[in-house]
């Protein structure tokens, strides 16, 4: 069998061929079967990868708005896509948190929950101020009985609440883009010359940049970090907020300032309610 064809047609949408890629879909005239070809195809893909998220991933971190305007603008070969780059994120909180959480722990975790449920009683929390905060989940009504339930059983076992948030947050994280794009939006209703897809664009760059701080907490937290030293990193999110804003949009400093000041709490109630909501299901 010959490892390399010369085809009439496309062999994936049927269009005739006059070149060596298909017009249409941008498929190969080749098809090549050897095994070295599938070879050189995972080291293509591997390297292309790779060669987008040096230029991306840089950007994100001390350029956003650059890196947001190019993509706006077109700039879409020489960097990862915002979409793509959110659900790698997503997982690497879930890789994170299943490598920092340890089974042991889960098992034992689980075990004492299983034990609290069976003997009516609330299991000790951990100390610090996690526990602490966990514990007033046994204080909170929301006026969701699923939500108090999911609260109290928090409060119960905080390690495994931990666990199941951490898990749920990266299964359900695209969620987060449609809470948080009709703020974005609301803040530029004035700006015809803007469509959803830009704000879109925006927003996911901007849950990566909050999602890569996420996993470096659960990592610091997992290296003994308290709690207390682990919430400076949320310093860097109005920073990077300002930031973003200004360059994506060509705002002035002010223009940024008072956007960035009206998404903060905006932000925090939609993943405040997020996170209820992931709570509620990994626990039901």
């Amino acid at each position: 069998m010959r490892t390399v064809e010369a085809l009439a047609r496309c062999v994936s949408c049927g269009t005739p061929l006059h070149g060596e890629f298909c017009h249409a879909c941008g498929q190969h005239a080749l098809a090549r079967r050897s095994p070295a070809h599938l070879f050189q195809s995972f080291l293509h893909q591997l390297l292309h990868i790779e060669t987008r998220a040096w230029r991306t991933l840089p950007l994100l971190l001390v350029s956003p708005g650059e890196l947001t305007r190019r993509y706006q603008a077109g700039q879409r070969a020489r960097f990862i896509a915002p979409f793509k780059l959110f659900i790698f994120m997503m997982a690497l909180i879930f890789a994170v948190g299943w490598l920092t959480s340890g089974g042991d722990r889960v098992a034992t975790a689980r075990a004492r929950s299983g034990a609290a449920a069976r003997t009516g009683m609330v299991a000790d929390a951990p100390g610090g101020a996690r526990g602490e905060l966990l514990r007033a989940g046994k204080l909170l009504r929301t006026g969701w009985p699923a939500a108090d339930a999911a609260l109290r059983l928090a409060s119960a076992n905080p390690e495994l609440a931990v666990y199941r948030v951490q898990s749920g947050a990266a299964m359900f994280g695209i969620a987060l883009l449609p809470l948080s794009l009709p703020f974005v939006a609301l803040l530029f209703v004035r700006r015809r010359e803007l469509t959803l897809a830009d704000h879109a664009a925006f927003a996911l760059y901007s849950l990566s940049f909050m999602a890569l701080l996420w996993a470096l907490a659960v990592l610091l937290g997992a290296f003994g970090v308290t709690i207390q030293d682990q919430a400076v990193l949320l310093l860097l999110a109005p920073v990077h907020l300002f930031a973003q804003l200004r360059g994506a949009y060509a705002l002035t400093s002010a223009q940024a300032a008072w956007r960035a000041a009206a998404l903060l709490p905006c932000g925090a109630a939609v993943l405040s309610v997020y996170l209820l909501a992931v709570l509620v299901l990994m626990t039901g």
